[in-house]
Formats: C-alpha cells, structure tokens, sequence
C-alpha cells in the first residue's frame, strides 16, 4: 500500500524551538507584507528572525511549475548567463552571516537547486558552527552524494521536492529517475 508521510508536522513536533521560531518567521514575514511599516526607525537587524538565501538560478531539473525553469519560468527567456554572473561569492556570505548571527535566525536556502552552487558545503558547515538553523530546499537528486557530510555537519533541516508517487513525480519533474535518486539519497 502506497502511502504519502508529510514530514513537516514531525519535524515540528520533534523540534519544537525551530518549528516556533520557523512559525514566527513566517509569521513576521506575512504581516510586513500586509501591514507596510512606514516607520523608517524601524530596526529591521534587531528584528531578524528567518533570512532566504537563494544561492543560485541554477538547475538539473526542469520542473513544470517551477518559477524559474517551468512553463513560464523566468529563465525560460535565456536569462541564465547573465544570472550565473550574479552569483554572491562565499566569503561574502560568510560577511553577511558574521552580521547577522548575533540575531539568530534561522536560515533558509533554495535556488534553483542549492546543490549547484559551487560552495553550498563549506557555506552551510559555516552557519553551522556559527549555531544557526540551517534549512536548505532541494530537489534531492543530489543528496546521496553529500548525505555523509550533511549529516557530519549536523544541518537542522532538509526540505526535499516530491510531488507524487514515482510516475506521476517524475512526469512533473522533468525526466524520469527522479523519485528514486531521490529515495536512494534518504
């Protein structure tokens, strides 16, 4: 019997200071988008509670409803060498972690796929050690090849892209294989 395991109420369940601190991100993040604040005394650093890196366009999928590689993505329109050239390099977001660790937020990276970000690793080992909540979104095709180190460096969370059982996730993701490369990684 085929079953679909939502794993994001476990994690939350097990971790419950990352899952409040998660909610209050998001929570946060919602109201400012509702409610514009327009006091310019605002002091956004002191108020920091979740920061999206979104490392790179780059991806190996070509995922239908993605907004950036799918049907009517953004880099459907041969955008992506002058993407690749807009990539931050690491020691500059090691700066702008060094900043913003006295807040403590929690970190939540995606791209395209954060796996083809060439320093992806050594960024995450950094945040790491620097105590902070490493979240990273992945399609998770290139896990088993880092699973060791994943696990070595002690990463919060790993969110993985499966959409449906394997036919009908593989028809979505743009090529067949993808849901058990995927499995082969966990």
């Amino acid at each position: 019997m085929k079953e679909n395991i939502v794993v994001v109420p476990v994690i939350f369940k097990k971790f419950k200071g990352l899952s409040a601190k998660m909610l209050y991100g998001f929570t946060k993040m919602g109201k400012t988008r509702l409610f514009p604040k327009h006091d310019y005394h605002y002091n956004h650093m002191k108020n920091l509670a979740l920061v999206y890196f979104n490392l790179t366009p780059l991806c190996n999928l070509r995922c239908r409803m993605c907004g950036q590689w799918g049907d009517k993505g953004k880099m459907k329109n041969g955008r992506i060498a002058e993407e690749i050239k807009t990539l931050v390099p690491l020691e500059r977001y090691k700066e702008i972690i060094d900043e913003i660790t006295p807040r403590r937020p929690v970190i939540y990276i995606w791209g395209g796929e954060p796996f083809l970000y060439p320093d992806l690793m050594p960024l995450a080992k950094y945040m790491v050690d620097k105590g902070l909540y490493v979240s990273v979104n992945t399609n998770g095709t290139f896990i088993e090849g880092y699973a060791e180190q994943i696990v070595r460096d002690r990463w919060s969370t790993i969110f993985v892209s499966l959409d449906a059982f394997e036919e009908t996730n593989d028809a979505m993701r743009g090529g067949g294989g993808v849901y058990q490369k995927v499995l082969q990684g966990f």
